[in-house]
């Protein structure tokens, strides 16, 4: 076990570990990580480099809290706290100092705890993308850092100059058979759900009203088509009925002449008229000769028979 007390300690191990891992191949480290523990390896090269990175006064201010020991738990977090935290982080420290009089190895995780970013674990809608974001997309799925490169960029694309969001992402992904879902909590994937089958319920009014629409101009093409045909063979059947029915007419004419001259050869030659005849032609309709007026037209008619 790694007998380290002191911040020093840890500090000096970690500058070892990253001068190893820098110098030897990755088979030799992984040799190295596994003689002397993964976890352990990896934690003091995080605090080494953090300690690295802190100011003169701060590494002194660190050195002289009174822990008996130092947790390297406790200091791979405060490692992984941000620097402008450090100050509330030291605040918090030197209070529970004076509270209780002594900092037990555990209090310098505690309250470093307080501080660390929270880890995300899912993304939000309508979110602007960060890299911490991309990163969290890359662990999701399991990409290639070459992967996630690609997609970040084509994602920046997308957004078309304006600051990417959580859904511009989603058609490349949707692309590669990868469930946007996945990224979002449980409130945000019910809601990008019911946006999903807003979106395919639209969809598929658009296509029914597409079709009726291509259906009713296909019906009014065949009706004027069919009207125009019908049209055509009522102009050609009145035609027809039209001279057929001059024909007739013609043939009427015909026939209406010849009865004419039929009758006009068949009409009885006019007598002569007799004196009688002329007599009773001047005779008034309904009157009614006298009987000595018979006799004497009787006598004539037979005076005249005599006479022949």
């Amino acid at each position: 076990m790694f007998p380290a007390y002191t911040i020093e300690n840890y500090v000096e191990f970690g500058q070892d570990c990253q001068q190893k891992k820098e110098t030897l191949s990755k088979q030799e480290f992984k040799l190295f990580q596994d003689r002397w523990g993964r976890t352990l390896v990896n934690h003091c090269i995080k605090i080494s480099l953090w300690w690295e990175s802190l100011a003169g006064e701060w590494e002194e201010k660190l050195k002289l809290l009174p822990f008996a020991t130092i947790d390297r738990n406790g200091l791979h977090k405060l490692a992984q706290m941000p620097l402008e935290a450090l100050n509330d982080w030291y605040q918090e420290i030197t209070a529970s100092l004076e509270e209780h009089g002594v900092l037990s190895p555990q209090e310098m995780g505690r309250i470093a705890s307080l501080f660390l970013p929270k880890s995300k674990k899912n993304l939000k809608l309508g979110e602007t993308l960060t890299d911490e974001d991309f990163a969290l997309v890359g662990k999701k799925y399991k990409l290639t850092a070459t992967q996630l490169e690609v997609l970040t960029q084509q994602t920046l694309e997308l957004a078309d100059g304006n600051p990417a969001v959580t859904e511009d992402m989603f058609p490349l992904l949707e692309a590669q058979e990868l469930d946007p879902s996945v990224l979002l909590g449980k409130g945000d994937r019910t809601t990008w759900w019911l946006k999903q089958k807003d979106a395919e319920i639209e969809l598929e009014r658009s296509l029914r009203l597409e079709t009726e629409q291509k259906l009713n101009e296909e019906l009014d093409q065949r009706l004027a088509q069919q009207a125009q045909v019908y049209e055509e063979k009522l102009n050609e059947q009145a035609q027809q009925h039209q001279a057929i029915m001059q024909q007739q007419a013609q043939r009427i004419a015909k026939l209406e002449q010849l009865m004419n001259d039929e009758l006009s050869q068949q009409k009885p030659k006019k007598e002569p008229n007799s004196f009688f005849s002329e007599v009773n032609s001047l005779t008034p309709d309904g009157f009614q000769p006298s009987k000595k007026a018979q006799e004497l037209g009787n006598l004539a008619m037979a005076n005249s028979g005599t006479s022949h």
